[in-house]
C-alpha cells in the first residue's frame, strides 16, 4: 500500500525548500515537463548526430560508435549520481568554448588530423550532454513526482532517436540534425538561465548577462547555418539515405577546368570535365600514371588479339572507370546505393560515351559476386578494381582474407587485383600487402602526385597479381612506387577479425 500513499514523512519532505532553489517543491507545470522532454530529447540527439558525424567524416569503426554512447551516458552518471559535478560557473564558459570550436572543426580545420576530429567532437557532446543533464537534474521535481519525471525523461530519449533515424533523414538534405542540437542545448540553456531566477542574469549583472547569451546564440546560430547552408546551397543535386549524403556540385564555370564534382560528405569521390574535348579524359584518382591506368592500359592482353578487356569494378562513383573502355571491353559495375546510379547517370557521362559494354550490378558487391558463383557464373576478369575505397568510410568485409580468396575465382590466373586505398586518415597498405602475401602474389604499390595541368589529384593504388609478363613492363617498372625499405608491417583482415585502429594513420 506504501505504493498509493503518501506518509507524513514523505508530505513533509515534499513541503522542505529544495537543495537548489531555496523555494518550496510544488506541483510541476505542463511547462517544466516539456521542458525535461526537451533536454533529454536533446541529448538523444546530440549522441545520434555526433556519432553520424564521426562515421561518415572519420570512419564508420565499432569504436567510434561506442566512444559517443559512452560519453553519453557518462554525463549521465555523473549528473544524477553526483548532482554537485554540475556547477554552471564551470560548464557554462565550456559550453561556448565547445561551440566554437566545432564551429572551426566543420568550417576552417574540416581536414584536420583523424584525432582532432574525434577529440573535437567527443568534447563539444560531453559538454552539451552534461548542460542537458545537468540542468535536468536541477529541474528534478519532488520525490512523488519522480515516476512522471524519469518518464518525461524517457519519452524524451525516445524522440531525439526518432527525430534523428526517421524524421530528419526525410526532412534535411545534409546531416542538419547535428548542427540543430548544438544550437537546441544552448538555446534550452538559456530558457533554464530564464527560469531560475537566483543566477547572474536576474540580478546586478542581468542586462549585460542578457545581452551575451543573445549574442552568442545568435552567432553561433549564424555560423552553424551558414555552414549548413552552405554545403547544399550550391549543389546541383543532393541524395541522402542509409549510406550518407551524396552531392552533385559544379565549380569553375566558364574556365578550362568547369568540373561536376560527386561528394560523399566531404569527400570528393570523382569529378567530370564538362568541356567535350576533355570529359571522357580519366583524371581525378586515375590519371596516366596512376595504378589503375598501369592495370587497364599495360596490361598483356592489350597486346594480342583485339586486345579487349573484360573488368569489374566495386564502386559505381561517377562510372569514371568507363572511360577506359575501348570497343570489345566489357565493364562490370557492381554498386549498392542507388542514389550513385541515379546521379552518375544524369550528371556524368562517362558510361554513356564509353565504347565498351556495361553492365551494373546492384547490391553489396561482396554478396553478389558469391551469388554470381554459386550460380555457376565466374567472370573471369582480367582486371577487378576495388574502388570503394577511396572515399573515408571503408566496407571492411570487402577486404577481408576470404573476400579476396573469392575475388580470385572470379579472376582469370594471370588478372590483376587493384585496390584503391588513397584515404584522408586510414593507411590500407599493411592490410593489401598482407593478403598479397597470403595469396602468394605480388604487391605494387603506384603513388600518383597532384597535377593541376592535366586534373589529377593524388591517389593511391596497390596492384595484387602473380603476372610476371604485366610485372615485368618496362613502363610498369618505371612507374611503380617502390615500398620503403624495411617496412614490414601488416596487418591481415580476415572475416572473424578486422581493426580500423590498426590502420589508422
Amino acid at each position: 500500500m506504501k505504493l498509493w500513499r503518501v506518509t507524513p514523512d514523505e508530505a513533509k519532505l515534499d513541503a522542505e525548500p529544495d537543495a537548489d532553489t531555496d523555494e518550496p517543491r510544488t506541483r510541476t507545470t505542463a511547462g517544466r515537463r516539456a521542458l525535461w522532454v526537451a533536454l533529454a530529447a536533446c541529448g538523444s540527439t546530440l549522441l545520434l548526430a555526433t556519432t553520424n558525424q564521426l562515421t561518415q567524416d572519420v570512419a564508420p569503426a565499432p569504436f567510434l560508435w561506442v566512444l559517443p554512447l559512452s560519453l553519453y551516458l557518462l554525463t549521465f552518471i555523473l549528473c544524477f549520481g553526483r548532482e554537485r559535478l554540475y556547477d554552471r560557473r564551470v560548464w557554462a564558459p565550456l559550453l561556448f568554448a565547445s561551440l566554437a570550436g566545432v564551429v572551426l572543426l566543420l568550417g576552417r580545420f574540416s581536414d584536420a588530423p583523424w584525432w582532432v576530429q574525434v577529440a573535437g567532437f567527443s568534447a563539444v557532446l560531453t559538454v552539451c550532454c552534461m548542460v542537458c543533464h545537468g540542468e535536468l537534474v536541477r529541474l528534478k521535481p519532488a520525490a512523488r513526482e519522480l515516476t512522471g519525471f524519469y518518464l518525461m525523461v524517457s519519452l524524451g530519449g525516445a524522440l531525439g532517436g526518432v527525430f534523428v533515424s526517421l524524421i530528419a533523414p526525410g526532412a534535411f538534405p545534409d546531416y542538419w540534425e547535428f548542427w540543430l542540437s548544438l544550437i537546441a542545448t544552448l538555446a534550452l540553456f538559456c530558457v533554464c538561465l530564464f527560469a531560475d531566477k537566483r543566477v547572474f542574469v536576474h540580478r546586478g549583472w542581468g542586462r549585460l548577462g542578457w545581452v551575451a547569451l543573445v549574442a552568442g546564440f545568435f552567432a553561433l546560430d549564424y555560423y552553424l547555418g551558414s555552414d549548413a547552408q552552405g554545403r547544399v546551397a550550391d549543389a546541383l543535386a543532393t541524395s541522402r539515405n542509409f549510406y550518407g549524403v551524396l552531392r552533385v556540385k559544379e565549380y569553375g564555370q566558364g574556365t578550362a577546368d568547369d568540373a561536376r564534382y560527386l561528394l560523399h560528405g566531404r569527400i570528393k569521390h570523382t569529378a567530370q570535365l564538362q568541356d567535350r574535348k576533355r570529359r571522357n579524359i580519366p583524371a581525378t584518382y586515375y590519371g596516366p600514371h596512376g595504378g589503375i591506368s598501369l592495370a587497364l592500359n599495360h596490361h598483356p592482353c592489350r597486346a594480342v588479339g583485339n586486345g579487349a578487356l573484360h573488368f569489374g569494378v566495386q564502386g559505381l562513383g561517377g562510372g569514371a572507370l568507363a572511360a577506359f573502355g575501348r570497343t570489345g571491353d566489357t565493364i562490370r559495375f557492381y554498386e549498392i546505393n542507388f542514389a550513385v546510379v541515379a546521379l552518375s547517370g544524369e550528371y556524368f557521362f562517362f558510361r554513356q560515351d564509353t565504347p565498351a559494354k556495361t553492365e551494373l550490378v546492384m547490391g553489396d558487391a561482396r554478396l553478389s559476386m558469391e551469388r554470381e558463383l554459386r550460380e555457376g557464373h565466374s567472370q573471369q576478369f582480367d582486371v577487378l578494381a576495388l574502388d570503394a575505397f577511396n572515399g573515408d568510410a571503408i566496407p571492411m568485409h570487402l577486404l577481408t582474407r576470404e573476400a579476396v580468396r573469392m575475388y580470385w575465382k572470379h579472376l582469370k590466373p594471370d588478372g590483376i587485383l587493384a585496390v584503391h586505398i588513397s584515404n584522408q586518415y586510414l593507411n590500407l597498405a599493411p592490410v593489401v600487402r598482407a593478403i598479397a602475401e597470403a595469396s602468394g602474389k605480388d604487391a605494387l604499390q603506384v603513388i600518383e602526385d597532384n597535377d593541376t595541368e592535366h586534373f589529377v589529384w593524388y591517389n593511391r593504388w596497390v596492384l595484387v597479381t602473380s603476372n610476371q609478363k604485366f610485372i615485368r613492363d618496362p613502363f610498369v617498372r618505371k612507374t611503380v612506387t617502390p615500398w620503403p625499405k624495411g617496412d614490414t608491417k601488416r596487418i591481415l583482415w580476415t572475416d572473424d577479425y578486422s581493426n580500423l585502429l590498426g590502420v589508422l594513420d
